[in-house]
């Protein structure tokens, strides 16, 4: 291992990593995901509506496929574990991503 991954580690470890990295890691997320997620200011009402719409439905769709719900409500394939797990981490990070958001 090298030294400036044991430090990476030894960074991880202390308890103010985040006081350490959040404007960075901060900065970087808005930098990479502001292109696809922000709507300009002076977007018409109808037109934000109609991709705020979009966004959406292309987020359902998205965690339906990902969490296999699809399959349960197409095929009446039963709902496991498996499938109860990924719904559960599929909404526990969605519910971290908004009370993060509101900090």
């Amino acid at each position: 291992m090298t030294n400036q991954a044991i430090v990476n580690l030894d960074c991880l470890a202390r308890a103010d990593f985040d006081a350490l990295y959040r404007d960075a890691l901060t900065a970087a997320w808005v930098r990479h995901f502001e292109p696809w997620l922000d709507l300009p200011d002076d977007l018409p009402g109808q037109a934000r509506g109609r991709l705020t719409a979009a966004r959406l439905l292309a987020d359902g769709y998205w965690m339906a496929a990902a969490t296999d719900v699809l399959a349960t409500v197409t095929f009446g394939d039963p709902l496991t574990a498996t499938t109860g797990l990924g719904i559960a981490l599929v909404i526990g990070g969605v519910l971290l991503i908004e009370l993060g958001a509101a900090h």
